[in-house]
């Protein structure tokens, strides 16, 4: 028999998007409030309909129920009581008393989502379509995200009008939820989030019914936050830029082919510009004038920068190598054309120039130039790495761990 669900105490909240929108710095935001914890992407809604399958084909069927809608009922029951008592024991011990979920493949599962969930919070995050093309068009320098996959193999000759294909269908099925359950949404404009991140965070927190301070958007880059699938930039971030907005005008009309009519009309309805008009721009205008400036520190080299700047900032931050050993070797091309080792035992690090045969592992390749851009802050080492501009070779969690220990907040 089915174990009675315990409820838990209020709604879940899903974050809903297409890849490359803005979901993970809203996982960061919402996930420092000490009221909520949202995790890296979980996939929740693919485990909804795994767990139905499982209890629809064994339990439900053994149940001595005639009425199909009961039953539905009862397996419902048994996924939500299953799912809830994850997230309320992870919640639990981060002394939260929500949780949010942030998987963008949630949109495929809306369904069951709002079946398992009927009461469930949504954010509906909304990006420019140029720009996720743009940022998807840049992460796929490695291969396709799962969600892409499909859209790519219908249109392998044309990833622009791919990638805008993917891009509306998310969006379509957004602003539907919207329209059918316009109490239980809160839409969200990542152009408006990143210019204006007080603001909106006000709002949002209002919506959720949770109490608002200020100073949460001080500490979002410093509280700690569970790693793991998501953008891998956000590791790096020390705080909200713009500098990703606008990047997809690079994109045109005829890129985005028999795309086009469908893009400007979705566009519209969320009064961005549309391809090929004349608009400012509408919540992008301005933007640029936010970008953040010249530091005026190019005049460090990179000798000063693994003599003075790499070993203070391992010395600050050494909590975040406690217990690794382990040697990471930079290799710097251009006009530097050094090795430099950084050895850490788990409780000291010594950082000297390496020998051409130096053991490592693990080998970060970059040049003299963007390395000193990624140091001043002006390139995130995580955008540097989707760019083609860093190189990494051997254990990319010990690559990962000293990038955050060097470049992070």
């Amino acid at each position: 028999m089915f174990i009675e669900l315990a409820q838990p105490p209020l709604p879940p909240i899903f974050i809903l998007s297409c890849a490359r929108s803005g979901s993970t710095l809203l996982r960061y935001i919402i996930d420092t409030h000490p009221d909520i914890c949202c995790p890296p992407e979980l996939g929740l809604g693919a485990l909804c309909q795994r767990l139905w399958h499982v209890y629809y084909s064994t339990t439900g069927q053994a149940l001595n129920v005639g009425d199909e809608a009961e039953k539905r009922k009862l397996v419902l029951a048994e996924v939500k009581r299953n799912v809830s008592n994850i997230m309320m024991s992870y919640a639990n011990i981060k002394n939260k008393k929500m949780w949010c979920e942030k998987s963008p493949d949630n949109l495929v599962f809306l369904n069951i989502i709002k079946d398992v969930f009927p009461d469930a919070m949504y954010i509906c995050l909304y990006r420019n379509c140029l720009d996720v093309v743009h940022s998807l068009l840049e992460v796929s320098r490695y291969g396709f995200m799962d969600d892409v996959a499909g859209y790519v193999h219908r249109n392998p000759h044309n990833l622009v009008a791919a990638f805008a294909e993917y891009w509306s269908n998310y969006t379509e099925t957004l602003l539907r939820l919207e329209r059918e359950h316009t109490s239980q949404c809160f839409r969200v404009n990542y152009e408006s989030l990143v210019s204006n991140p007080s603001e909106i965070s006000e709002q949002l927190f209002a919506f959720l019914k949770v109490r608002w301070d200020e100073s949460l958007l001080n500490n979002i880059f410093s509280a700690p936050h569970d790693s793991w699938h998501g953008d891998s930039k956000i590791w790096f971030a020390k705080g909200i830029y713009q500098t990703s907005v606008g990047k997809g005008s690079a994109l045109t009309a005829a890129q985005v082919d028999s795309m086009l009519e469908r893009v400007n009309r979705l566009l519209d309805q969320l009064a961005y510009p549309m391809i090929g008009s004349d608009s400012d721009g509408g919540l992008l205008a301005g933007m640029n004038a936010s970008v953040k400036k010249d530091t005026g520190e190019d005049s460090l080299t990179i000798t000063e920068m693994f003599i003075n700047q790499v070993p203070r900032r391992l010395t600050e931050r050494g909590g975040k190598l406690q217990g690794i050993s382990a040697a990471c070797k930079f290799v710097i091309t251009g006009t530097a054309n050094d090795m430099w080792m950084i050895n850490f035992n788990g409780q000291e690090c010594q950082v000297a120039l390496a020998a051409q045969d130096g053991r490592a592992d693990c080998t970060i390749t970059v040049s003299a130039s963007d390395l000193i851009e990624i140091e001043t802050g002006k390139l995130n080492p995580g955008e540097a790495y989707l760019q083609g501009k860093v190189y990494i070779n051997g254990d990319m969690y010990i690559a990962r761990i000293i990038g955050e220990a060097l470049f992070g907040a």
